[in-house]
């Protein structure tokens, strides 16, 4: 199932007086037309059917701190240190926070830095063979 993240603040939303946070994928898509090709659930009802507003993994996708090498294009995924500070930090109970769409109760139960080169399709074997969460979210997708 894919979990719909609300949108929230974007540049080009320049309208002050509209609150601009935590907004539903339902105003402006049609869930049920989503739900035809992949099934989706917007981030509340996940909450709601999981059991609380935790996220077991979260992988924060970078690039390799070295670069792309010369020679043949290569699709590659591997567990690295992260290149720069994460965005998230524990707080004294082990749980990583930060800023989850202005859920200030969301909380990541452990963060992994994973480099990434290659199209999309290239997470997939991560997501369904090497991760074992109930629940993972893509940061940098």
């Amino acid at each position: 199932v894919l979990v719909l993240p609300p949108w929230g603040r974007l540049y080009h939303w320049q309208t002050p007086g509209i609150h601009q946070v935590q907004i539903p994928w339902s105003n402006f898509f049609d869930l049920h037309s989503l739900n035809k090709n992949i099934p989706v659930v917007e981030y509340e009802e996940f909450i709601a059917e999981s059991g609380g507003p935790f996220i077991e993994q979260l992988y924060m996708l970078q690039g390799y701190a070295e670069g792309w090498k010369e020679g043949a294009w290569e699709e590659k995924v591997d567990k690295r240190p992260c290149i720069e500070k994460i965005l998230y930090s524990k707080d004294k109970n082990g749980y990583y926070r930060g800023w989850f769409w202005g859920y200030e109760q969301t909380r990541a139960l452990n963060v992994t830095c994973l480099s990434v080169q290659g199209s999309a399709s290239i997470m997939a074997p991560v997501l369904l063979q090497n991760t074992s969460a109930k629940s993972v979210m893509l940061d940098r997708a």
